[in-house]
């Protein structure tokens, strides 16, 4: 497994599901392995930021920042700064396309 800098949330498993069209429930195989393809997906979308110095992620009104990853996903991830009860390392608190589709409210989350 890649290195990811961040943790990747439940709702942000969920999101990424919905968006795949693989909703499944919490606690389930099928959500793991999800999480896991959500896990890669960030380390490549932090690799490229990394490498590429001349990248930078959007500031999103919220104070988060949103980082665009490369295709053929073409996710946007919406990570947070700040500190939650989770732990001390930035959150992946949301996914979206890259074309700023979302899942509509509730779909995925079915644990």
């Amino acid at each position: 497994m890649s290195k990811c800098p961040w943790y990747v949330t439940a709702l942000a498993v969920d999101r990424f599901a919905a968006l795949l069209g693989r909703p499944a429930a919490r606690g389930t195989s099928e959500w793991d392995i999800l999480s896991d393809e959500l896990v890669e997906q960030c380390a490549l979308i932090w690799g490229r930021y990394e490498r590429n110095q001349d990248l930078a992620p959007r500031t999103t009104r919220t104070g988060a920042y949103q980082y665009r990853g490369p295709g053929p996903l073409r996710l946007s991830v919406i990570v947070s700064m700040e500190r939650r009860p989770e732990g001390p390392k930035p959150q992946v608190v949301d996914v979206t396309s890259i074309d700023g589709k979302r899942p509509k409210r509730g779909a995925g989350i079915l644990g």
